[in-house]
């Protein structure tokens, strides 16, 4: 997605998890890096370092803020783009 522009550098993504808010955001490399600075380079990885579990499923785990106002999760991200065109 960050490679059709679906995901622009510099991106936020956000995630709640057990009362808290966690964010991670997408470099220019395709890396998403974490407050802490330590990158990652699927959404899967980034999600298990903060849930601390063994398995996370990223598309569904991490969501964005549209500019409408909208917050989609990278699936439902990933599937509206598709519908549109922006990804074969």
């Amino acid at each position: 997605m960050m490679r059709a522009a679906v995901l622009p550098p510099g991106a936020e993504l956000e995630a709640e998890y057990r009362g808290g808010r966690h964010t991670v955001t997408v470099d220019a490399d395709e890396y998403l890096t974490l407050p802490s600075g330590d990158r990652y380079n699927t959404a899967d990885e980034a999600g298990k370092v903060v849930r601390g579990t063994r398995s996370c499923s990223g598309m569904a785990f991490w969501h964005v803020a549209l500019d409408d106002g909208r917050r989609l999760s990278l699936r439902e991200l990933r599937g509206e783009a598709q519908r549109d065109g922006r990804l074969a």
